[in-house]
Order: C-alpha cells, then sequence, then structure tokens
C-alpha cells in the first residue's frame, strides 16, 4: 500500500483527489488543510508516508515553502506539486527545490487524476527504491560487524518486514543432524501460530519449504495451500516465504507476513531475495565462528581441567621458553605458572633429552609429529618421576611452526602397580613350581581348556598333546571317582560352595591311576551372572604307593574335602 500525504487548503479538491486516489486500491491518502499541519505530521513520524502531494497557492505558506520546509527536516520523501499555477517560474523553483513531478490541475478529471495517480505509483517507487538500498545498505554493515547469530538473524528479519512492508516475520534454520528446519527468531506471530507451522517444519518429508528452492508468494485469495486454516486463524492476508541459500544448498529459510495486505507488494519482493542472500553469507561466517568458539571453549576445559600436563612453547632453538603452562601441569610438576611461563622448558627434561631438542624441532618442522613415548621428567623439588611425553607442532596460517605443544603423564602409579603385578606373578610362580602344581583354566562358554606344562607332566602328558586332546579331563577321572567330582563341580557352579575341591584319581599316560587333589574356583561370570571362566590347580597326593591305596582308606586318613 503507497501511503500519501495531501496537502490543499480547498477541502473539496482534497476530497475529490482522495477519492480518485484510492479508488486504485494500492493508494492510501492522508489529508490536510494546511502545510502546517503537514509538516507537525512529518515531524512526528517521517517514514509514515511514501509520497507527498500538495498545493502551490495555499494562506500563511506556499507549496515551495512547504518543500523548503520538508527538505529541511532531512526527508526526501517524493515532492509532486498539484497546482492550479502554471507560470514557468513557479516550475522551475519547484524543480529547484527538489520537487520530483509538477502537475497542473485542470481538464479531463479522468486524464487528471490517471496522470496524478501514475506520479504517485513512479514516485513510490523510486522512494522505496531507496529506501531499499538504504536498508540494504545498513543491513550488509551490522551483519560484516555481527558476533551472534540470533542478533544477525534478528536484525535480517527486521530488514525484510521494513523492505516488504509487512509486520510478522520467522526465521528457521536446517539442522543437518535432523534434516528438519528449526525455529530461531521470530516476531508479531502468536504462540499457537508458530507451534503450528514449527510441527509440520520439523518433518522434512511432509514440508513443501524443504523442497522449495525459490520463493514462495501467497496470496490472500489462494486457498488451497498448506496451513492455510492456520493462516486465517492467525489474521494473516499475504506471505512471502524465502529460502536462504549458501553455494547452492539451502540452509534455511525466512518468512514475512502481513495482516493488512493481501499480498507482499510485487515490487518489494527483489529487495526480499537480496537480503536472503546477504543473510545465507552471515549465517554461514556466524556459524563456523560459533563452532570455533564451542571448540575453544571445550579444548580450554580440557585443558584446564585434565590431570595431565599441557605445557606450550615457543618455537626457538635450542631451549624454548613456556608459553602457556596448565593447572594440571602445574600439579605434576610442583611449579606455579607464573614462574614457568617465559621461562625455559628444559628445567622439567633431563638434560640428555634436552639435547635432542633441535633434532625433535626440524622433525616437526618438517611435518613429523615430534617425539612420543616414555621418558623421565623432573619435579620442582628434583624428584624424577616416569611418564608418557609426547609433543605436537603448531602451525600458523602461512604453514610455519610456531609453537610445540607438550603433553605429560604421570605414569608413577602404573609403574608401581606394574612393578607390584611382576612381582605378585613371581611368587605365584614359585608357589606352584615349589609345590608341585599343575594349573589348569576351562572356558566354559566355549569348553576350551587350557593346562600347564606342571600338569602335563604329573600324568605324564606333553604340552602338545594336552593342546590338542579336548575334554581330556573329563576322559581322565577314575569311573569310580567321576559321580563325586562332577557333584563337587556342579555344587561350586551352583554357587552352594565357595570352590571345589576333590581328591580323586586320574590316569596317566602309561595307564596308571594316580591320586590327586583337585582344587577349582570360578574366576568369572557373564552378563547374566552366570559362571564364565573357572581355573585351579592338581596336585600328585603323596609318593610311590600313594596312589595303589583304595580311595576310602585315602579319604578316612586324611579326612573327605571333597
Amino acid at each position: 500500500m503507497i501511503r500519501v500525504l495531501l496537502v490543499d487548503d480547498d477541502p473539496a479538491v482534497l476530497e475529490v483527489t482522495e477519492i480518485f486516489l484510492e479508488r486504485s486500491g494500492d493508494i492510501l491518502a492522508e489529508t490536510t488543510l494546511s502545510a502546517a499541519d503537514a509538516l507537525s505530521r512529518l515531524k512526528d513520524d517521517g517514514d509514515l508516508f511514501e509520497v507527498i502531494i500538495s498545493d502551490y497557492a495555499m494562506p500563511e505558506m506556499d507549496g515551495i515553502s512547504f518543500l523548503k520546509e520538508v527538505r529541511s527536516l532531512g526527508l526526501e520523501l517524493p515532492f509532486i506539486l498539484f497546482t492550479g499555477k502554471s507560470r514557468e517560474e513557479v516550475v522551475i523553483e519547484a524543480l529547484n527545490s527538489g520537487a520530483d513531478y509538477y502537475l497542473q490541475k485542470g481538464g479531463d478529471p479522468k486524464v487528471l487524476f490517471a496522470e496524478l495517480t501514475h506520479q504517485v505509483r513512479q514516485a513510490a517507487d523510486r522512494e522505496m527504491g531507496r529506501r531499499e538500498d538504504l536498508i540494504e545498505r545498513e543491513l550488509a554493515l551490522q551483519l560484516s560487524g555481527a558476533t551472534s547469530l540470533s542478533a544477525a538473524l534478528k536484525l535480517c528479519i527486521d530488514a525484510a518486514m521494513d523492505v516488504s512492508e509487512t509486520d510478522c516475520g520467522t526465521i528457521y534454520l536446517l539442522d543437518k543432524g535432523t534434516g528438519s528446519f528449526v525455529l530461531r527468531y521470530s516476531t508479531g506471530f502468536s504462540p499457537e501460530f508458530l507451534e503450528e507451522i514449527s510441527e509440520r517444519r520439523r518433518s522434512p518429508g511432509t514440508s513443501l519449504i524443504a523442497r522449495a528452492k525459490r520463493p514462495i508468494y501467497i496470496r490472500y485469495q489462494e486457498k488451497d495451500l498448506p496451513l492455510q486454516d492456520a493462516r486465517e486463524r492467525e489474521g494473516l492476508r499475504g506471505m512471502a516465504v524465502v529460502p536462504i541459500h549458501h553455494e547452492g544448498d539451502v540452509v534455511g529459510y525466512y518468512s514475512v507476513g502481513t495482516h493488512s495486505s493481501d499480498e507482499v507488494p510485487r515490487p518489494r519482493r527483489s529487495g526480499l531475495e537480496k537480503i536472503a542472500a546477504m543473510t545465507g553469507n552471515a549465517i554461514v561466517r556466524l556459524r563456523a565462528e560459533e563452532d570455533l568458539r564451542r571448540s575453544e571453549e571445550e579444548l580450554r576445559a580440557i585443558f584446564e581441567a585434565a590431570e595431565v600436563a599441557f605445557v606450550i612453547t615457543d618455537a626457538t632453538d635450542p631451549d624454548p621458553k613456556v608459553l602457556e603452562f596448565s593447572p594440571g601441569a602445574e600439579k605434576i610438576f610442583g611449579r606455579r605458572r607464573q614462574e614457568m611461563v617465559g621461562e625455559t622448558v628444559s628445567r622439567l627434561h633431563l638434560p640428555e633429552d634436552v639435547a635432542l631438542f633441535p633434532d625433535v624441532h626440524r622433525q616437526m618442522r618438517e611435518g613429523s609429529r615430534g617425539f612420543s613415548g616414555f621418558t623421565t621428567l623432573v619435579r620442582k623439588n628434583g624428584e624424577r618421576f616416569p611418564a608418557l611425553f609426547s609433543t605436537y607442532p603448531l602451525f600458523d596460517e602461512s604453514g610455519r611452526m610456531r609453537a610445540a605443544l607438550g603433553v605429560s603423564m604421570d605414569i608413577t602409579d602404573q609403574k608401581l602397580a606394574e612393578e607390584a603385578l611382576k612381582e605378585s606373578e613371581e611368587r605365584l610362580k614359585l608357589a606352584v613350581e615349589g609345590g608341585n602344581l599343575g594349573v589348569w583354566d576351562w572356558n566354559l562358554a566355549t569348553g576350551e581348556e587350557a593346562f600347564s606344562d606342571k600338569w602335563g607332566e604329573i600324568l605324564g602328558y606333553s604340552v602338545e598333546e594336552l593342546k590338542t586332546s579336548l575334554g581330556i579331563w573329563d576322559r581322565l577321572v577314575h569311573p569310580d571317582d567321576h559321580g563325586r567330582v562332577k557333584q563337587s563341580l556342579r555344587d561350586h557352579l551352583d554357587g552352594l560352595t565357595p570352590y571345589c575341591e576333590t581328591e580323586h584319581r586320574m590316569r596317566s599316560k602309561d595307564g596308571r591311576w594316580v591320586w590327586v587333589l583337585g582344587r577349582g574356583k570360578v574366576v568369572s561370570w557373564d552378563e547374566r551372572g552366570r559362571p564364565a571362566r573357572m581355573t585351579g590347580v592338581i596336585q600328585e597326593m603323596g609318593e610311590g604307593g600313594v596312589d595303589q591305596e583304595a580311595p576310602g582308606e585315602l579319604l578316612s586318613r586324611r579326612g573327605d574335602r571333597g
């Protein structure tokens, strides 16, 4: 709608002019009988009008004086001098004072007002073009300095509403993870309407917008489009939905709507598309910056919270200086950041390792990772400790190594645990060997069995024979002892006994029956709590003729522990 301020001291002329202008349907006239009242309205809100039409001969202030006052207010609104005066000097003075058009009253009213309507439209298009240029330049300037994505999206919608003379707007961005459009900013819409349209756009398969590559302009007369009922309940008459592209891909879209016009004016649509192009570039830039900030925040959190030493040094040889010293480094080395930044890093290393720094730096400058492995580092109190240490080159934009990151992990506890485990294993080995014990291991899920050399030695079998003989234990137990051994095993697997222990006979390779003491225990269970692995030992009982004794005599003498 083109809004016109009509100024004339003749009420009849005002009435007739207003009727003819508004008959076109796209012009809305506001009238006043004096230039002074018109100036008052313009001072209150100069952006309310697109065109001024003024008579020349008026009391107190003529049309040219009124024009000069308008320009002195800094208003560049198109000005049409509509007057009965036809003197050449008046026309020249009006144009020299900044009038855009001059039209003489009189003649055929239809022709006269058709020409006036044409001039109004031309003037409005010029003014809107000028305003669009200002809005677009201002938006480009604001987006270039924007540091927040949410602020940039608001700028986009505000500019789009100004350009299209609409009163509400939303902007949705594509979530690459789900493929749906997510509402990021809105103004002028009810929560109920937003929820209804957002629900549809959360499902890319049903959303027209998800498939659209070009703007969609919706007129009030179009009743068969999706969400028409929702738009009518909202009182919307015209809408524009504009996709936001970046490098050929749709990264989002924005929509603007009007409650007063049947459609978004056609001359305004190119401005909406220009705004979408500017917004697409800003969205990609700001998202990348947000991702970078988030990444830096996460790295900073790791840097400050990790129980690992991060030390950043410069790239100078032969002894780099510390640029950054993490809280983890303070804890591990016993040195404060304040005392380390600016000092050489060599105080954290052994002299023989410091001698390797130039070579390591050379490797990193050539693209190698640097050093990675076990080393010995030095605390402030002089204590040496084992560490897992790695260095990484840090390059600037030109590809030149600007610094190095050293990552250290104190493995003192691990080393002590390894030594304790090694000592325990050695004690166990001595106990097994000293106790003449044969060790066995049984995977209950697969049925696999494993036996130590001593286990085979007790029964006269080689290691290779044991590896190739599945189920050998079950086959070697004496038939008279088999049931008792099986029952003891079942009781333990059912959780009735803390371990399985029996004295029983087993057949050696040469056919003899050898009495053994067997003892085993479940050592692991599956996710359902069932026994998964069992391990234990056998020990040959006695020397010489012990294996010839009857089972009952042996049990009564030793006591039946099975």
